[in-house]
């Protein structure tokens, strides 16, 4: 008597079908038949996401759907946020008015259960990307409040946003200084003047899926002049005339007087 053995490793879905054990010698007499169930989680899959980047504000939209699981009911389907919490009990996820902090991957989940009453999982994701502009922040040392002949330096720097800021641009009454592609930009005037007094303004563009945008901002600069005090001295002059008397004494008459300027 023989004994023979079928074993499917690492089996998959693919694996289930219907197996034959046949005695070649006497493949008539000899012939037995199994049929080999694999059981699987769903197989999830995004069927529809709408417009993704999108700005804030926008709402959003996505469903998922079962391809294929085995068994093939479905006794629960669910959407989970990026932080971990399930936010609807359907296929259909729906984001109204989203905000920068709703980006992130949302995952479906789409459930069986096996034989054994172990729930089968399967899941599919969606990444929200949700784009907006940066904050911009401009610097000035050691103030806006200067002294002519002091050095003063800018710095002008673009924090956060999505997508990162690919241009930044400086601007002196309305004439462009400077510009930069990285996210920061420093320029120092080493000994300033009148000329550098006015409006300094940074712009931080950002391409977005639907087109460019800029934001902004504004400081005043004043550069106060030297104040230089004039002394001015005045002397007072006599002019005085002097004459002998009959009496033969010298006597002193003034004439006039008047002050003199040293400029």
């Amino acid at each position: 008597m023989f004994e023979y053995n079928l074993r499917i490793f690492n089996a998959t879905k693919e694996s289930s079908d219907l197996y034959e054990c046949t005695d070649l010698d006497r493949p008539d007499d000899i012939s037995e038949k199994a049929y080999v169930f694999v059981i699987d989680a769903p197989d999830v899959s995004i069927v529809y996401a709408s417009q993704n980047p999108m700005r804030e504000e926008a709402d959003f939209s996505a469903e998922c759907q079962v391809i294929d699981a085995n068994p093939e009911e479905i006794v629960d389907e669910y959407w989970i946020s990026p932080g971990g919490n399930r936010i609807s009990d359907n296929a259909s996820l729906l984001l109204k008015n989203v905000s920068r902090e709703m980006s992130g991957e949302y995952t479906c989940v789409m459930s069986n259960v096996f034989h054994n009453g172990v729930k089968g999982n399967g899941t599919a994701t969606v990444e929200v990307d949700v784009q907006y502009l940066s904050t911009v922040n401009m610097t000035v040392m050691p103030s806006l409040n200067v002294t002519e002949g002091e050095e003063v330096t800018i710095v002008c720097e673009a924090l956060n946003g999505n997508p990162d800021p690919h241009r930044l641009q400086l601007l002196h009454k309305g004439n462009i200084i400077d510009e930069s592609d990285d996210r920061k930009l420093q320029i120092t005037f080493e000994s300033v003047n009148g000329s550098h007094s006015g409006i300094y303004q940074c712009n931080a563009y950002t391409r977005f899926y639907d087109g460019e945008e800029h934001s902004t901002i504004m400081r005043e600069i004043v550069v106060n002049s030297i104040a230089y005090q004039v002394i001015q001295l005045q002397f007072l002059v006599y002019v005085l005339i002097r004459f002998p008397s009959h009496s033969g004494h010298i006597h002193t008459v003034e004439v006039d007087r008047f002050h003199v300027h040293p400029y």
